[in-house]
């Protein structure tokens, strides 16, 4: 990584935020939004890339990291995250940001885009349908469902938090490894990983996002007759090995302004596989 990255915190009523930052706070502002099992590191070449022509920002998502991590699984909602992101546009004094994110990131970015469309210029989703897509094809789709035996294995208390963290986190990184092109994590980011699912047992935090969203079934009800009508990319790794491609194209009937690319070798952390394709397709989008 080129860049000097800044270490900042966001101090909200409930704790704090902490964030990575670079480039000129007085340029247009692109907010990364990471998913699961990850933290802000997720768009390293994203940040590096970016930070010339932008301020680029990526915070640790509560439960994440270095950010505060509520002890009850109903603060970890959907919309209670989401107004995480719109205090922290809020104390970077920006009217409108660029929204980008990567799985539970991207379900936020669908959230925020969705209920709060006024305080976003342009969005990017890789890899997340729109939720009401998700969760049709979640009750009517038996490969999704197969796919998604996680969501209910992480319903299960405590296991997953103990297999997960167990000979310092080994089966999490291979789970990382294994479904990911090679090389794509390194023995290097590998370690990051480890050192910010051991910060404050962030794992047992992080696992709860799936507790709240589990608890709360009715949750994609309030997108009903909503559409993202702002423009919107959607990039999508096409061996994804727990969201099945079709998703993508049909999440384009929720968007005004929606366009879709595949790429065809890429896995569902398509950002650290295809790096310089994935760059490319944003810069293209947000110049368009």
């Amino acid at each position: 990584m080129n860049v000097e990255l800044q270490s900042e915190y966001l101090e909200l009523p409930a704790g704090k935020i902490h964030y990575k930052s670079a480039g000129n706070p007085s340029n247009d502002t692109i907010i990364f939004l990471h998913g699961f099992p990850e933290f802000w590191y997720s768009w390293r070449k994203q940040l590096d890339y970016f930070s010339n022509q932008f301020h680029v920002v990526a915070p640790d998502l509560r439960g994440y990291n270095k950010s505060f991590k509520p002890s009850q699984v109903k603060d970890y909602k959907i919309g209670n995250i989401a107004k995480d992101v719109i205090e922290l546009i809020n104390h970077l004094g920006k009217e409108k940001v660029i929204v980008i994110g990567h799985d539970w990131g991207a379900a936020i970015a669908w959230h925020l885009m969705l209920m709060n469309e006024n305080r976003f210029s342009k969005g990017v989703i890789l890899n997340v349908p729109h939720p009401l897509v998700f969760k049709k094809k979640l009750q009517g789709n038996f490969k999704q469902l197969f796919r998604s035996w996680y969501i209910f294995f992480f319903q299960i208390p405590f296991l997953p938090v103990w297999i997960l963290s167990l000979d310092n986190y080994k089966r999490a990184g291979k789970m990382l490894e294994d479904s990911s092109l090679k090389n794509s994590f390194t023995t290097d980011d590998l370690e990051k990983y480890k050192l910010a699912w051991s910060n404050e047992n962030a794992m047992k935090h992080m696992i709860m996002w799936y507790k709240a969203a589990f608890r709360n079934p009715s949750q994609a009800n309030i997108y009903q007759n909503k559409k993202v009508n702002i423009p919107l990319k959607i990039i999508w790794g096409k061996n994804d090995l727990a969201l099945v491609p079709e998703m993508a194209k049909e999440s384009l009937a929720y968007c005004g302004q929606g366009e879709l690319t595949y790429i065809e070798e890429a896995t569902h952390w398509v950002q650290q596989d295809c790096p310089k394709e994935v760059n490319d397709l944003i810069e293209r989008f947000i110049f368009k």
